[in-house]
């Protein structure tokens, strides 16, 4: 198992994310956009839109 994956942001940049950082909170760097890292829904790549911070 990789000990790192894909997440893509609702902007569309694509960035690497360490298995560790799953469940932290995180901020885009192109929009802005700040969101919770979800676990890993894929072998490709997961989406940001539908974990908001609160």
């Amino acid at each position: 198992m990789a000990n790192t994956f894909k997440l893509k942001c609702k902007c569309g940049m694509k960035v690497l994310v360490p298995v560790a950082a799953v469940g932290k909170k995180a901020q885009c760097k192109r929009c802005g956009h700040q969101f919770v890292i979800p676990p890993p829904e894929s072998s490709y790549e997961s989406k940001t839109k539908g974990v908001p911070v609160q």
